[in-house]
């Protein structure tokens, strides 16, 4: 048994009796809970999220690889990525294609989950220090489940790098507001600018990170303080900013222009259906996240309101774009402003409970996380599954290609030339997205009449059709195929995702028999 003084309420000391036990208990929670939450997200992560390689990470590393490549033996890159990449085409592809060349997409997986955990950890960092520690780990807990965090620590995208850098900027705006001296904060204006280049949306939470930096050193230091630091930060990102703009190609801001900012949707979405998307994925961390802006008290109201419409900005652009792809992934980044929140909340009710049930105080902060965990897993498995597991389309397809010679069309263009590099050239390979051909009469064409050309002169030595993302076009090929006999279907591969069954159908070149010699 140890004692320990503690000061009242009247200031009058009082001593506590603390058994051994109790003591470790506190000081294993204090070291180990933090560690803990982030071993479990990677394990989890790791255990129940596996599929093949997803187009964007297909693309992503075969780019950066591509770059690369590039670099070391002067060969030009022929895609315009940067026309039509949501983030800089020098920056994560590289880091990914890398990575990949070293450990395939689990490596760059691995390096996304990294960022990931980083994440987590500044989710804990910038709740203790508006809150406490305990709000913190709350913060942490509710965070690391959520199905978006977990699906993007599980693909090899730029999202989780550009996250990661905001995250950083944040927490470091937290300490820089209570910091003796003011300098940190030029480091804030380089990492959102890092977070930009990962990716061009990053830039819609820029405000946030600042805003954070503003009102948290107005709370802890006065308005001299602040001003300082936040005319650090502006200085230091402006600057930084002006450098790397003016050393961007054209195809650049037309990437950023055609991705981001005028961004036109491919398929638009109706707000209901959004709606039931964004409240499906995160309709319970934002119920959370507002109790806990309810009880946050007047002292700390900017900031709560702050962070929870933060957390709404996402939500807010795929509404007004009409936009589904990707939100599932964003909504995470509004996940990351929504943790302090959501730790509060959790926190203060457990407090509550402790008045009327001191040994069980811990039940409500349980039955959230459990809530939580169990929902965002079984989300995060059915996100990850959306896509078609490759592996029999990508051996099929192998057995028909050849390095250097022949034409491929196929349906998943990304995922076929990825796994399929080692025995291909970029250039073999065609896409339903686009295509030109030039026909005998030496007429060039495109769209449809493209391919009804090309495949009536066989101009592909192998076709592979899933019948996926756009239905319309592979069905008016298949159908050429079945006019013109000049392809013999290969297999037929049944395949299962998340919305259900199908077939992944490929055909190869027709061959004539020789003749027979009497």
């Amino acid at each position: 048994m140890l004692e320990t003084l503690s000061k009242t309420s009247t200031g009058v000391l009082q001593t506590k009796k603390v058994t051994r036990q109790q003591l470790f208990s506190k000081v294993v929670a204090s070291r180990w809970s933090l560690p803990a939450i982030l071993c479990l997200q990677a394990l989890i992560s790791l255990i129940t999220l596996h599929n093949t390689a997803f187009q964007d990470e297909a693309l992503y590393l075969f780019a950066g690889k591509q770059i690369v490549h590039s670099w070391m033996t002067g060969t030009k890159v022929i895609d315009p990525y940067a026309q039509y990449f949501s983030g800089f085409p020098y920056f994560y592809p590289v880091i990914g294609g890398v990575l990949d060349h070293f450990g395939g997409v689990e490596a760059a997986r691995a390096f996304s989950l990294f960022c990931m955990l980083i994440v987590t950890f500044c989710a804990y960092q910038v709740a203790q220090r508006l809150f406490n520690r305990n709000c913190a780990l709350w913060a942490a807990i509710l965070f690391a489940f959520q199905a978006p965090v977990l699906f993007m620590g599980r693909l090899a995208t730029y999202d989780a790098l550009c996250l990661c850098c905001l995250a950083i900027a944040a927490a470091l705006s937290m300490h820089v507001a209570r910091a003796r001296t003011p300098w940190g904060a030029l480091l804030i204006g380089p990492l959102l600018f890092l977070a930009i280049v990962a990716k061009y949306a990053g830039m819609l939470f820029v405000p946030s990170v600042l805003g954070l930096l503003l009102f948290y050193s107005l709370i802890s230091q006065g308005m001299r303080a602040m001003l300082l630091r936040v005319i650090l930060a502006l200085l230091s990102f402006a600057l930084v900013a002006a450098v790397g703009l003016l050393s961007l190609s054209k195809d650049v801001l037309t990437g950023i222009s055609a991705t981001t900012t005028n961004r036109v949707a491919t398929i638009y979405n109706s707000p209901s259906i959004l709606l039931t998307h964004i409240v499906e994925l995160s309709g319970i961390a934002l119920v959370v996240g507002f109790l806990g802006l309810l009880l946050i008290g007047r002292k700390r109201l900017w900031l709560g309101l702050l962070l929870f419409a933060s957390a709404l900005l996402a939500p807010a652009y795929h509404l007004y774009k009409g936009e589904l792809i990707s939100l599932d992934k964003h909504l995470a980044f509004g996940m990351f402003f929504l943790a302090p929140l959501m730790g509060y909340a959790v926190a203060s009710l457990a407090k509550y409970q402790r008045r009327f049930f001191s040994n069980y105080h811990w039940l409500v902060g349980l039955a959230v996380f459990l809530v939580i965990f169990s929902l965002g897993l079984q989300q995060a498995e059915y996100m990850y599954n959306e896509w078609i597991t490759s592996t029999s389309m990508t051996y099929t397809m192998e057995t028909q290609t050849r390095p250097g010679s022949g034409h491929y069309l196929s349906e998943d263009y990304d995922v076929s030339r990825y796994y399929l590099q080692h025995v291909s050239a970029p250039w073999q390979w065609n896409s339903l997205d686009f295509f030109q051909y030039t026909d005998r009469t030496h007429q060039l064409l495109t769209g449809r009449p493209a391919y009804q050309a090309a495949l009536q002169d066989g101009y592909f030595d192998a076709v592979e059709l899933s019948f996926g993302y756009n239905v319309s076009l592979a069905q008016y090929i298949s159908g050429e195929i079945a006019k013109d006999h000049n392809y013999d279907l290969v297999s037929k591969l049944p395949y299962h995702d998340a919305y259900g069954n199908g077939t992944i159908w490929i055909w190869r070149k027709h061959t004539p028999s020789p003749p027979v010699s009497h």
